[in-house]
């Protein structure tokens, strides 16, 4: 009888140790999962970021640098002779 009671414990013991490591499992899973998640949503914004910082510089650019007319050199000048 107290062996039935020994191996009776012996195996809820050992019931509780696997749930205990497939919760530990689950946990890890999840917290990779919120690692790649957060490390994506990082990615996404600087992405955002970097978009939108060459968006502003276009415009800026456009605003304030105007169309540049390039100036004539003169030794490009035809040289005409009569």
């Amino acid at each position: 009888m107290d062996d039935i009671r020994v191996e009776k414990a012996r195996a809820r013991y050992e019931a509780l140790l696997a749930e205990k490591n497939v919760n530990e499992s689950f946990h890890a899973i999840e917290r990779l999962t919120i690692l790649f998640s957060n490390a994506k949503r990082a990615f996404a914004a600087i992405q955002q970021a970097s978009y939108l910082f060459q968006r502003m510089s276009a415009y800026v650019s456009r605003m304030f640098g105007g169309s540049k007319k390039k100036k004539r050199d003169a030794r490009d000048e035809d040289h005409v002779t009569y």
